[in-house]
């Protein structure tokens, strides 16, 4: 694969662009949002059952990674399952097993966060929604010779109920899809663009250089209050939680660790209307991956010089180290390796997230050893095995959407094995 940095010709001008993208979100009896027909839409009061629903979710991440400690359990002093749970927890060290100590500590709880969203600070009319101080976990990783830093915001246990309601709401009124689903949309959609061609592609594949920590959030605010997709006060509180609150210096852009970050980045992303940029040239993008594919005989550099245009608007860039020209049509895309018509997915990936699977549980119980009054140099059982059998039984069980997704992926390619074996008429 050929390697393609910065492309030269962009106008000095370019931060002066700016698109009115029309997102494809729809709201209840409303038109497409972008018309003059869209309805403002009204607040509705935050219920108990939403914090409760809310509440429950961040629960069940609990009690994956509890499933995946059990592993673990024959560790000595660490045997009690109830001293392995590994319950959400704050920055502030409260946990769930203090917030349901009794039904009426339960009710408490559920109803600060209720009354954070539907009442308002005296003599100003804005809702009384704040979060509080959060820590910033600084992580250093190597990978292919290169120190990377990954800023996470841990949020107190009232906050991250109270953001994932929000989530909610943000996620009924910018509707994305299932995270797998939309992986193999993304991948059936490219794959079935390069079967359909009659001579092989030019393909670049590409990806959005630190893309998370780039958003603007002051401009992501603007585009979310002009296209009135949600109340205002949601958008006062949602300000707040990007902007206004009081750690928000210490993290740019979206920062990792807050439930809402994700979908945000899919909706900033998204308006940079990469569909149709350059004629004859399809465009196939998840979150700041990108693949692009035109006719064998054209030039690579007016398509990533337009593509620079449109993320230079939202003050993005392009990743040039990870920019390439691919050759023979080989190539590995979301974890999926791609190559002419066959895909396939990539073993190393998989063993990446099992190691990703140990160091998470690895840490959650090493904090529980010290919680346990235990030496920090207890010994635990192998690390690659535990990691794989962990990962074998909680990410390919066929209630997985991962094993579900690997399913569809295995059909795809046998299309084409199909065709490839079938004998001559």
């Amino acid at each position: 694969m050929d390697r393609i940095g910065k492309v030269e010709g962009l106008s000095d001008g370019v931060a002066d662009i700016r698109f009115t993208a029309l997102l494809p979100l729809r709201m209840e009896g409303a038109g497409p949002i972008g018309s003059v027909d869209v309805h403002a839409p009204v607040f509705v009061p935050v219920t108990v059952a939403e914090v409760e629903s809310a509440y429950e979710r961040l629960l069940e991440k609990g009690r994956e990674k509890t499933r995946l400690a059990a592993a673990f359990r024959a560790i000595d002093g660490l045997t009690d399952p109830a001293r392995v749970s590994l319950r959400p927890v704050g920055c502030d060290g409260m946990t769930t097993r203090q917030v349901e100590r009794s039904a009426e500590t339960k009710r408490q709880f559920f109803s600060e966060i209720v009354r954070m969203y539907n009442e308002d600070r005296p003599g100003t009319g804005l809702p009384k929604f704040r979060l509080k101080p959060f820590k910033v976990q600084v992580r250093r990783e190597s990978r292919d010779g290169k120190e990377k830093e990954r800023r996470t915001v841990v949020l107190c246990l009232r906050d991250q109920v109270a953001v994932r309601v929000l989530l909610a709401r943000l996620t009924a009124a910018l509707p994305v899809g299932e995270r797998w689903n939309q992986v193999y949309a993304t991948v059936e959609s490219l794959v079935r663009d390069i079967r359909n061609r009659s001579t092989p592609p030019l393909i670049i594949k590409t990806d959005i250089s630190q893309f998370h920590p780039s958003v603007d959030r002051t401009r992501l605010l603007g585009m979310l209050r002009a296209k009135g997709v949600l109340d205002s006060r949601t958008m006062d509180i949602l300000e707040h939680v990007l902007c206004g609150h009081p750690s928000a210096d210490e993290v740019a852009g979206l920062p990792m660790g807050l439930s809402v970050s994700v979908l945000l980045g899919e909706v900033y992303a998204a308006s940079m209307q990469l569909d149709g940029m350059v004629p004859g040239v399809r465009v196939h993008r998840f979150a700041d991956d990108i693949v692009l594919v035109a006719g064998s005989g054209a030039d690579p550099a007016p398509i990533l010089c337009e593509l620079d245009v449109r993320m230079a608007a939202l003050g993005l860039s392009r990743n040039a180290e990870k920019t390439v020209v691919v050759k023979e049509g080989r190539f590995e895309f979301l974890g999926v390796q791609f190559d002419g018509r066959r895909v396939w997915h990539d073993e190393q990936r998989v063993k990446r997230w099992e190691a990703a699977v140990w160091t998470e549980v690895g840490r959650d119980i090493r904090s529980h050893q010290v919680m346990a009054g235990l030496d920090s140099a207890h010994p635990l059982p192998d690390r690659r095995e535990v990691a794989r059998a962990a990962f074998r039984e909680h990410k390919r069980g066929e209630r997985s959407a991962y094993w579900r997704y690997m399913q569809r992926l295995r059909a795809l390619d046998a299309e084409e094995v199909s065709i490839t074996h079938q004998p001559a008429a």
